[in-house]
C-alpha cells in the first residue's frame, strides 16, 4: 500500500515513471515470487487523458541470485562483505551501535569427533538461535568457520548488553552426540560498543575482537565486554 500512496505521489510531482517491486503469493502456493511492477504515463490520448503502460515482470530469478551473493551459503546469514557494509552504512548516520563476536567453542572437537554433518548443522542452529534473539533490524552475520557477528542497532529503548550476552551464551551451551561420544559446544563472546574513540566496523571489530580473546583465557562460555 505504501508503494501506491508513493507511486501517486511521484506523478503528482510531474514525474511520469514509476517502478516497485513487491512479493506475491499465488492462492494454494507456500512460497512467494518477487515481481517488478513499472508504470509510465503519457498524455498522447484524446480529451486531455492521460494513458498508463504498465508492464509486470517476475525478478525472482534477480532476487536468488542477490541473495546467494549477499549470504552465507550455509547458516543463510549476511556473509562478511555485506555485514561490514552494513554495519559501516549504519556507522554513517551517526547512530549508536553494539557488536558481539561469538566464536563458537570446540567446533574443532565437532567436526573431529562427530563428523562434518554435525558441524554444519552446529552452525545451522547457532544461525538460528542468534535469529530467534534479536530483531530483525539487526545485523546479523557469518564472517568465518565458526565466528558469527551481531550488531544491534541502539533506539531510544534500553538495551541491557549483559543480558543480552548471557541469553546467547545460555541458549548456545548445548551437546551434541553419536553412539560413542559427546561434545559439548559453548561460545565466547567479545563486545564493543560504538563512542567517540570507536565510530567505525575495523575500530569496533579490533576492540570486540580483544574483548573475545580474554573471554577464551576465562574459560570460555563467558563473555567479555570492552569501552573504547
Amino acid at each position: 500500500m505504501s508503494s501506491i500512496k508513493t507511486m501517486i505521489n511521484t506523478f503528482n510531482l510531474g514525474i511520469n515513471h514509476y517502478y516497485f517491486e513487491y512479493r506475491f503469493r499465488d492462492v494454494g502456493k507456500s512460497d512467494y515470487e518477487w515481481f517488478r511492477v513499472e508504470i509510465s504515463l503519457n498524455d498522447t490520448t484524446n480529451a486531455g487523458q492521460l494513458g498508463a503502460i504498465l508492464i509486470v515482470e517476475s525478478i525472482q530469478f534477480e532476487k536468488e541470485l542477490q541473495f546467494d551473493a549477499e549470504r552465507d551459503a550455509l547458516s543463510k546469514l549476511y556473509n562478511k562483505k555485506l555485514t561490514q557494509e552494513l554495519v559501516q552504512e549504519y556507522l554513517d548516520t551517526g547512530k549508536d551501535g553494539v557488536l558481539f563476536m561469538i566464536d563458537i567453542d570446540n567446533f574443532k572437537k565437532i567436526n573431529d569427533n562427530l563428523g562434518h554433518d554435525v558441524g554444519d548443522q552446529l552452525i545451522v542452529d547457532v544461525a538460528d538461535a542468534l535469529v530467534s534473539l534479536f530483531r530483525k533490524d539487526d545485523i546479523i552475520g557469518r564472517i568465518g568457520g565458526d565466528e558469527f557477528i551481531v550488531f544491534v542497532k541502539l533506539s531510544a529503548e534500553k538495551f541491557d548488553i549483559e543480558n543480552k550476552a548471557g541469553e546467547i551464551c545460555k541458549i548456545l551451551n548445548k551437546t551434541y552426540s553419536n553412539d560413542t561420544t559427546n561434545v559439548t559446544v559453548s561460545a565466547s563472546i567479545g563486545i564493543s560498543k560504538t563512542s567517540l574513540s570507536t565510530y567505525s566496523f575495523d575500530q569496533l571489530y579490533k576492540l570486540a575482537d580483544v574483548a573475545l580473546y580474554t573471554s577464551k583465557e576465562k574459560g570460555k562460555n563467558t563473555f567479555t565486554y570492552m569501552d573504547g
